[in-house]
């Protein structure tokens, strides 16, 4: 019976999306249902309670599990992606009145 030197097969499941995004200017990695562009604001977990924080998205990265920029295994997922302000906000007025009527807080999920 021949051995290899690595001890084994690497098991490859797949390749995941994986975004790094700045939260309250802290860098951190998670998991995308897909590839999102720099600059996109999204809700995620954040600290140990897991609270949702506001961040935005630095760049992405498709990556194997064993090749992931943190455990595969400890990865928070994105909970959803955040509207830009310039698809909601034409102008400074505009802005003001849907804030105030609520509209500027829709958010779309970022399910699988």
């Amino acid at each position: 019976m021949i051995h290899s030197l690595s001890g084994g097969v690497i098991a490859e499941n797949g390749v995941h999306t994986f975004v790094k995004v700045d939260v309250m200017g802290t860098p951190c990695w998670y998991l995308s249902a897909r590839r999102l562009p720099a600059g996109t604001r999204v809700a995620v977990p954040y600290g140990k309670s897991g609270r949702p924080v506001e961040g935005r998205v630095l760049r992405c990265e498709d990556c194997t599990p064993q090749t992931a920029p943190v455990p595969f295994a400890r990865a928070r997922t994105i909970l959803r992606v955040l509207q830009q302000e310039s698809e909601i906000c034409e102008n400074t007025q505009n802005c003001v009145d849907r804030q105030t009527s609520g509209e500027y807080n829709k958010t779309e999920d970022i399910g699988e």
